[in-house]
């Protein structure tokens, strides 16, 4: 895993727990603004075992960060 990957993943972490959110609650906020995702998928970018790289996962990303109140950008640069 590289730098860029496990800052990715601790930010995520650190949002989304900050934020007060679990894992299950993330995704059913994701789901309510209409982003399929599982909590699978959060969970293994949190923990850095995959990161997101593809469009619709970036999109996802994205709403994340609107969620959780971090700045627009800011995990994935």
């Amino acid at each position: 895993m590289n730098e860029g990957e496990v800052t990715f993943a601790r930010a995520l972490r650190s949002a989304v727990a900050e934020a007060g959110f679990t894992l299950t609650g993330l995704r059913a906020e994701l789901m309510e603004r209409g982003l399929a995702v599982s909590v699978g998928t959060l969970s293994q970018w949190q923990t850095g075992r995959s990161v997101p790289l593809k469009d619709r996962s970036l999109v996802v990303v994205g709403e994340i960060e609107r969620i959780v109140g971090a700045p627009p950008g800011g995990w994935c640069r």
